[in-house]
């Protein structure tokens, strides 16, 4: 059998907390992506995230993080003109087998209007 990897993008709403607003929440536009075949990688999940950075017009680094969702040391801040904008890695086995997920996934999620307010300064 053959197995085809599996890329899926989203790109929607995130309700945040926000105390300065009367309903304490805040909506955000977040741009996220996953793939998830036997052989998906940090290196993978960072090359889709750098195509979608350079067709947008958008420099960008990667400084490494510690993030429960991720494996320790495949995970990273996505950083845009000095400003933390999303993260990147490999997701954690753990994570894995929570969702009853059978192969290796890795993913990125960005704030889309923080990337945008930083291209436009």
């Amino acid at each position: 059998s053959v197995e085809f990897p599996q890329k899926i993008f989203e790109l929607g709403k995130v309700t945040l907390p926000d105390e300065t607003k009367e309903t304490r929440t805040r909506d955000e536009d977040w741009l996220a992506a996953v793939t998830t075949h036997p052989q998906a990688n940090f290196s993978e999940i960072k090359s889709v995230l750098d195509s979608f950075m350079a067709n947008f017009g958008v420099e960008w680094q990667i400084k490494e993080t510690l993030h429960p969702s991720f494996i320790e040391g495949r995970a990273g801040k996505v950083i845009v003109n000095g400003a933390e904008v999303g993260v990147v890695g490999e997701v954690n086995p753990v994570v894995l087998e929570a969702r009853k997920l059978e192969n290796p996934a890795a993913a990125f999620e960005v704030n889309f209007k923080k990337i945008l307010d930083c291209k436009l300064k």
